[in-house]
């Protein structure tokens, strides 16, 4: 495959990656000349770092580790500044960048439609034509909505449907993308990929329940493909971490657990990516449709195409608002919404059919248009779950700063989780009374925090701290003593 790579020099040279569309030797020198730098003697730290000193000791994190950035907000005198013109690994905070994009070029009002049509209208309960599903790249047409969809067709009198199933997905065409790619971890429904027509986030809810001395399994929505095979053992012991004792792996006919059971853990519900975006949704659809009770006049199989132009709308169903949507985005850092985000936002410049490209294009342009210049910014897919993503601490932070003085602050605030309380933040600084909402982000190598703190005196801070390298329990201690830090002397 030949790499692509759109060159946008206009705001300092960004460049912007798309997933998938890098020759493996392209992608090795990116991820090498934007790794950080080796670590080695500690130099003195700078005169606007200083005070970070003792929390870098405190927590064995070296300065060449670290990238902070601190801005006041309020006319606050607290400063912090370190190594924050390096390009650093963001992991999930770069979600910051892809929500505060989508809320001035869509705005917190922005829904998505998802339409079932036909060609024409259903005849005496039937169906005789294909059943389109015209995706609308929703991050968040969960089962509930698919069976509330199908339900109006139920009530509209549709009792069989006679023709196919077709889902329109012409909205997007992301890059190929690959389930393991990332970790070797494909079942982790945190590595699922976008879609047009998504649905469920492409997570299945696999049950674990103690039957007497057997363990049961069920999947939901079923998948006719995989046989479920259970080599647990049940054992007397504390429940604890249970995932950490049980081993899941899948092959093209078998689901398999192994490992060991504790009785006290009772039933269990692992989420888990398996299969297609096509088997999810034809499963999904199967066992809903026939639920409701309707029927299929033939076995339902379904194919990909577009809707005619003039194609009979039977069912609409809206999505919840974007500031909506960004909360469950960003307290849970869910990464497939925050791909599907950004394609949409790809679909917004360059219309249907848009793809990764499109997407960074659309974030580049909207950088240079607000007057940014993100010198070494590379964007992979919007999540931030990425080797190859890149960001400066400081441009990070005057992006924060930016949103603040923005009509949909309230909107960005809201969506990030509450330190202590809520989130990824929720078991972090759970002893103290933080007044934060920070976006946290963690893959191999990184560990980062990026939002606002109220500091005990009343004024407001944009606070980025990145660290890159570190052990993950010292670069969280950091991140957790920085954010005290401010929120006890700003």
């Amino acid at each position: 495959m030949v790499a692509k790579w759109p060159a946008i020099c206009r705001i300092g040279c960004l460049v912007l990656v798309m997933a998938g569309g890098l020759a493996q030797a392209d992608r090795s020198a990116l991820a090498a000349e934007a790794a950080p730098a080796a670590v080695g003697q500690p130099a003195p730290l700078p005169v606007e770092a200083t005070a970070l000193g003792p929390l870098l000791l405190a927590a064995g994190v070296t300065p060449a580790q670290a990238a902070v950035e601190l801005l006041p907000l309020d006319g606050g005198a607290l400063r912090a500044r370190l190594n924050a013109d390096q390009p650093r690994s963001p992991a999930s905070t770069m979600k910051l960048v892809t929500s505060i994009a989508a809320l001035d070029l869509l705005g917190p009002e922005f829904r998505w439609s998802t339409r079932f049509a036909a060609r024409a209208a259903p005849q005496a309960g039937r169906l005789a034509g294909p059943l389109y599903l015209k995706g609308g790249g929703d991050p968040q047409f969960r089962l509930e909505d698919l069976w509330a969809s199908l339900r109006e067709l139920r009530l509209a009198g549709v009792r069989s449907l006679d023709g196919a199933l077709v889902v329109d997905r012409s909205l997007f065409r992301p890059l190929p993308h690959d389930d393991g790619a990332f970790d070797g971890e494909p079942l982790r429904s945190y590595n699922a990929g976008a879609d047009a027509a998504l649905l469920g986030w492409k997570a299945r809810a696999l049950h674990i329940a103690p039957a007497g001395e057997r363990i049961a399994l069920t999947l939901d929505p079923p998948d006719p493909a995989h046989r479920l095979v259970t080599r647990l053992r049940l054992v007397d012991r504390p429940c604890g971490d249970w995932k950490a004792g049980v081993a899941l792996s899948a092959d093209a006919a078998t689901l398999t657990l192994s490992g060991d059971w504790p009785r006290s853990c009772g039933a269990q519900t692992w989420w888990i990516n398996l299969g297609s975006h096509d088997d999810y949704l034809l499963a999904a659809i199967d066992s809903l449709w026939r639920e409701l009770g309707g029927q299929f006049a033939h076995r339902p199989t379904l194919t990909e195409g577009e809707a005619p132009a003039d194609a009979v709308t039977l069912v609409e169903r809206e999505s919840a608002a974007l500031a909506e949507t960004l909360v469950g985005m960003n307290k849970q850092s869910n990464n497939v919404m925050a791909r599907q985000l950004f394609l949409m936002l790809g679909a917004r410049r360059s219309g249907p059919g848009a793809d990764e490209t499109a997407a960074s294009a659309a974030v580049a342009d909207w950088l240079a248009a607000r007057g940014f210049a993100f010198d070494g910014l590379v964007i992979e897919n919007g999540a931030g779950l990425s080797r190859l993503d890149r960001i400066r601490a400081g441009d990070l932070a005057a992006l924060l700063a930016w949103a603040w003085r923005m009509p949909f602050q309230a909107e960005l605030v809201a969506s990030l989780p509450i330190v202590g309380r809520d989130g990824t933040m929720r078991r972090r600084l759970a002893d103290a009374a933080v007044p934060a909402h920070i976006k946290s982000g963690a893959i191999d190598g990184t560990r980062a925090v990026a939002g606002y703190v109220q500091a005990l005196s009343g004024r407001r801070y944009a606070l980025v701290g990145i660290v890159n390298g570190a052990e993950p329990a010292r670069a969280n201690a950091f991140n957790d003593a920085l954010i005290r830090w401010v929120a006890e002397n700003g």
